[in-house]
């Protein structure tokens, strides 16, 4: 029995030697590739750079917000029996603006601001993204060549602009979807509608977080997301508690109409699309101005 492995191990090793004496030293009889495999995909550009980095933390939040509007949707056909065997429920739900002769649709309208509460934080943080950029002094790489200010930064709005539609669509359907399996009677309109009114509003933190990369750079994700986790609160617990109206009136959530109960307050859209660009101009402009800031 012990045979059979010496002549195995002996044979190997005279392939072995009459290898070795066949291939250069150092190199091996099976040639490497003389060229790496281009992995230049998605690096033709600042703009599809941004994209490349991002993706996979944009496809995180979809599948969190694709998780937030499964989870609104599925809850539609309880909710209406919940209310009607608690009155305290139902007033407390009516201090939030929820209209309790439509129910399903009223909870579809709060949980589409909700959504608009987590995209704002979104763009805070993918506005935040771009100043990574700057303080790791990548863009240093990129501004000293024919890269412009303006240009990259618009890149990177766009891409998050881009990126706020594709989260809607994803809230949208999955709230949808979910109420449809569920047997609610909820039409892809109506869950549409309620992420879409939050655009103007999660267009002007967007902004915000532009200006406040322009003006103070380190300040872009503290801040940002800290007034727009402020404005939330303050619109939450406000009229509840009776706060004064035009303190309540200082953030943004006040000012958005519970859809698709309620039509879309067209004014305070077109508001806060004007200061949304406004922001957008000046942090551009003060970029454009300032130096750029490492670490």
């Amino acid at each position: 029995m012990l045979l059979v492995p010496v002549v195995v191990v002996g044979s190997l090793l005279a392939v072995a030697v009459g290898l070795r004496d066949r291939r250069d030293s150092g190199a091996g009889m099976i040639a490497a590739r003389a060229v790496e495999r281009s992995r230049d995909l998605w690096l033709s550009s600042p703009l599809a750079f941004a994209w490349r980095s991002t993706i996979g933390t944009l496809l995180s939040w979809a599948v969190g917000i694709a998780a937030l509007g499964a989870v609104a949707g599925a809850m539609l056909p309880s909710l209406e029996e919940f209310v009607a065997g608690d009155p305290a429920y139902a007033e407390l739900m009516a201090t939030f603006g929820i209209d309790l002769a439509d129910i399903s649709l009223g909870y579809v309208a709060m949980m589409g601001v909700i959504t608009g509460l987590v995209m704002a934080l979104y763009v805070t943080w993918r506005v935040g993204a771009a100043r990574a950029e700057e303080d790791s002094q990548r863009l240093d790489q990129l501004l000293v060549r024919p890269v412009l200010r303006w240009r990259w930064l618009g890149g990177h709005v766009l891409l998050a602009a881009v990126a706020v539609l594709l989260l809607t669509g994803t809230a949208a359907t999955a709230t949808w979807a979910c109420a449809a399996v569920v047997g609610a009677d909820l039409a892809y309109a109506d869950a549409a509608a309620a992420v879409l009114n939050t655009l103007p509003l999660v267009a002007l933190f967007l902004g915000l977080a532009v200006f406040l990369f322009g003006v103070a750079p380190r300040l872009v994700v503290p801040v940002g997301a800290s007034a727009t986790m402020v404005a939330y609160v303050l619109n939450f617990v406000g009229p509840p508690l009776d706060w004064p109206e035009p303190l309540v009136a200082l953030s943004p959530f006040h000012h958005l109409e519970m859809v698709p109960v309620d039509p879309v307050g067209a004014s305070a859209a077109v508001v806060m699309g004007v200061l949304a660009l406004g922001f957008v101009v000046a942090g551009m402009v003060a970029f454009q101005r300032r130096d750029v800031v490492g670490g």
